[in-house]
């Protein structure tokens, strides 16, 4: 996990240095996320008209929460109620580094990435993925994205749901006096 937070750290530290030609920084947080049970956040910083390094960390929460009591159990077993398998997170901790290539401009648009995943309970593993982001208002936007990792992928030989993001997001834009 520390070394989601240097690279997050060090995507930041670029955007505020200005050295890019778009000089952008964008920070949001994975709102599907909360359904699968934990709190994501990414950092991406735009180092050109098209292409974008993004950093994203993911805590699992719902590890920590307090389960289910005996008296619940109980009621649940004799309704045959099966808990929602995307309420529980399947890792305690996961860091991503992506590559961004945005097709009109970078954070806004349709774009492919490809980038490292590696999770507390799978290991390392490469990523591609798909997706869009559109603005709001005054650089807040939304975005959708369907990630999954190769190696994950051929092991079961199924695309999982759990790739499936929705994010909010707000662009950090530097104006200065070489524009």
């Amino acid at each position: 996990m520390r070394r989601a937070w240097i690279a997050a750290i060090c995507l930041m530290a670029a955007s505020w240095s200005g050295f890019c030609q778009d000089r952008h920084c964008t920070a949001g947080i994975c709102v599907s996320g909360f359904i699968r049970g934990s709190a994501e956040m990414q950092v991406e910083y735009a180092f050109g008209k098209h292409w974008s390094a993004a950093a994203e960390t993911s805590l699992g929460y719902s590890r920590l929460l307090k389960g289910r009591s005996t008296l619940e159990k109980e009621h649940d077993s004799e309704f045959i109620f099966e808990e929602f398998p995307m309420m529980t997170a399947a890792e305690m901790f996961t860091e991503y580094v992506q590559v961004r290539y945005w097709t009109r401009e970078a954070s806004g648009g349709a774009y492919l990435s490809s980038g490292l995943r590696y999770g507390s309970a799978n290991g390392l593993d490469w990523t591609v993925g798909a997706g869009y982001r559109m603005n709001i208002w005054k650089g807040v936007s939304v975005g959708a994205e369907y990630r999954t990792g190769i190696i994950q992928t051929l092991k079961t030989g199924r695309l999982e749901a759990g790739g499936i993001r929705i994010y909010l997001n707000y662009t950090f834009r530097r104006t200065g006096k070489h524009e």
